[in-house]
């Protein structure tokens, strides 16, 4: 126990020591940028989510729900696959945070389509969320949205993004990835042998999908003195690999973010990992 405990709280500490870098960069930046470059927002909001899943991961694990836990480090896979893509290279972080942004705000536009769509796929899915067609309230959010959208995405910046965007639907690749642009990956598998991480995909989130994909629908049995029982949905289940992935991601995303930014002289990591972590 002594050992789960240690581990608990080192995700803890990585968790709290996530928050205060986080905070440092955003008051680096105030200083250098009047208004922060929309390719620094999203290289941000990226390591922050990366924050938020180690923070669901220590919750359900602190409260037995080691099994949930499972499916959020998946998540918490893909997040740290996109923030190391985007901070790889300082020459190309604008455009691949850029391409994230766009590819984010395009579903956005999408789903609201979808919406207020007269087709039957729109009319199931108002139906389903009780939803009316002539939804004033709704008809007001998908406009707002593709404003938005344009907006934000009308600029020089964005340019160069859209024509890649629409080689990709040309060449029929109808649900691009937005780091599948300028010849990147062309799949998760693929992202992850480029950041260096092919080991833990094909381990680690082979076995989260399972959780995802509820492929692991055996594994409620168990063996009772030689025959079949069904485990307790309240059953204890060793999180040691969950505590080990999420660990080794908080310290890897902490890294990569300190470098990126060029802020080690404040925060001096590698002492801190030295002195805090147990």
């Amino acid at each position: 126990m002594k050992i789960f405990e240690n581990r608990l709280n080192n995700l803890g500490v990585i968790i709290q020591k996530h928050e205060e870098v986080f905070n440092l960069v955003i008051e680096n930046q105030k200083k250098k940028h009047k208004i922060l470059p929309d390719e620094v927002f999203i290289t941000l909001m990226l390591f922050r989510k990366i924050v938020e899943r180690l923070d669901a991961i220590f919750i359900l694990i602190e409260n037995k729900s080691e099994n949930a836990a499972k499916s959020i480090c998946r998540d918490l896979f893909e997040n740290f696959l996109y923030f190391s893509y985007v901070v790889e290279s300082n020459d190309k972080n604008k455009i691949r945070a850029l391409s994230y942004y766009y590819s984010t705000l395009n579903d956005q536009i999408k789903l609201s389509k979808l919406l207020m769509s007269k087709n039957q796929r729109g009319k199931k899915i108002r139906d389903f969320l009780n939803i009316k067609s002539d939804n004033v309230k709704l008809k007001e959010k998908t406009n707002r949205a593709a404003t938005y959208f344009s907006n934000s995405t009308n600029g020089d910046a964005y340019a160069n993004i859209k024509i890649e965007w629409d080689r990709l639907i040309k060449n029929k690749v109808n649900y691009p990835n937005w780091y599948s642009l300028y010849k990147g990956p062309k799949s998760l598998r693929e992202l992850s042998l480029q950041c260096g991480y092919e080991v833990e995909y094909d381990l680690l989130y082979g076995i989260y999908s399972r959780q995802v994909h509820s492929s692991n629908v055996m594994d409620q049995f168990e063996n009772v003195n030689g025959l079949a029982g069904i485990k307790s949905l309240r059953r204890y289940e060793d999180p040691t690999l969950e505590l080990i992935f999420s660990f080794s991601l908080g310290i890897e995303s902490l890294r990569k973010l300190v470098d990126f930014f060029e802020i080690n002289d404040e925060i001096k990591i590698g002492n801190w990992i030295k002195d805090e972590i147990k």
